[in-house]
């Protein structure tokens, strides 16, 4: 792959170095892939980095949208009523770093503990609850490898772009095979448009190994609280540790890149429909067509049992629980968590009735 900059020509024109077409480029635009024929024209030397392209389906686009209609437990019911406006497959630049990350963690906590004793008098027996505090040191080492796919550009809507990427890295990790060195692809055969990396490998690295540091502090956090619950529960027997509040807890983030994959051209298909005058958009795989992100009408029926759901909840469930609340005792906090429930269950359903769209990622 040539490591030659695109030189600029009259009235700002950036053209491919393989066949002269314009480029479309940005002050931003890392890589500018042509159109025409699929070279990749790098706008600096600094950024040079591999580009391999997973080839996308050439024909049956609309076909592919249509199977979907017919299939879908929602949609097949609603597919004589929709019309598809626009389909077309988009390459999307993406990254997949492999990061390790290392913390030696440490900290100090105070855990809240109770018990419930059962206590007999003359008139019966009533319970009590217990309540003591125990402070505990909590340190010890961790080590976790992470994959962090990026996508290589700035602005992306990820709502559509992350089950594209994640879905392609159970691929990846089966080690199957679908990608094709760009400077062997005849770009004519399968030609769409490219979104041009913004993104160098560096700042890629630079951002994995952030990425990395967060998952590994959220899971070193959980495991802390765990230790200090256990270390308390150890210091108390009988009690049950509830709470942990923390006086300090020091966790570095020591990470290295182990691999990043070359950019990674990842083919989607991309779908624009109407029902009922309103528009809607729906994204499949564009090497195997497999759906991965829907945006679905909620039609009249589904607002409706949605709305007896509603009043359900609140009925039954807001019922029960302020006839408990009426009756005292151990009864009036179930009654209390039982109308909590029914509210909050009923402000679900009737979200969910007032919504026009629904919509579905892959699982």
């Amino acid at each position: 792959m040539s490591g030659e900059q695109v030189e600029e020509t009259k009235g700002e024109v950036f053209k491919c170095q393989r066949c002269g077409a314009p480029l479309d480029i940005s002050p931003e635009t890392i890589v500018a892939i042509c159109p025409y024929c699929g070279y990749p024209n790098w706008m600096s030397q600094a950024f040079i980095h591999p580009i391999v392209v997973v080839p996308g389906k050439t024909r049956g686009l609309d076909r592919i949208f249509h199977e979907w209609l017919s299939i879908d437990d929602e949609m097949k019911h609603l597919k004589d009523k929709v019309v598809l406006k626009n389909i077309e497959i988009i390459y999307v630049p993406v990254y997949y770093v492999s990061v390790s990350a290392s913390s030696h963690y440490r900290g100090r906590a105070t855990v809240t503990l109770t018990r419930t004793r059962v206590i007999k008098t003359d008139k019966g027996t009533r319970t009590k609850v217990e309540t003591r505090y125990v402070t505990v040191h909590v340190s010890g080492d961790y080590q976790a490898s992470y994959t962090i796919p990026l996508v290589a550009r700035r602005a992306a809507d990820r709502r559509i772009i992350d089950p594209l990427i994640e879905y392609y890295y159970g691929f990846l990790r089966k080690r199957e095979s679908l990608q094709v060195p760009i400077d062997k692809v005849d770009w004519k055969e399968i030609k769409g448009q490219v979104l041009a990396p913004e993104i160098g490998p560096k700042d890629a690295e630079d951002y994995a190994r952030d990425q990395a540091c967060e998952k590994m502090y959220k899971e070193v956090e959980n495991r802390m609280n765990n230790e200090a619950r256990e270390r308390a529960a150890l210091m108390s027997p009988g009690w049950i540790p509830t709470f942990v509040s923390w006086h300090y807890k020091i966790i570095p983030c020591r990470s290295r890149i182990d691999n990043i994959t070359p950019i990674i051209l990842l083919p989607m298909i991309h779908a624009y429909y109407t029902y009922q005058r309103r528009l809607y958009r729906a994204a499949f795989a564009g090497w195997d067509g497999r759906k991965i992100y829907s945006e679905e009408p909620v039609t009249q029926g589904a607002r409706i049992i949605s709305y007896i759901g509603a009043l359900l909840a609140s009925g039954i469930l807001g019922g029960a629980g302020l006839a408990g609340i009426y009756l005292g005792g151990e009864a009036a906090i179930a009654g209390g968590i039982g109308l909590i429930a029914g509210l909050a269950g009923s402000y679900f359903l009737t979200r969910e009735a007032l919504k026009d769209v629904e919509v579905e990622e892959l699982e």
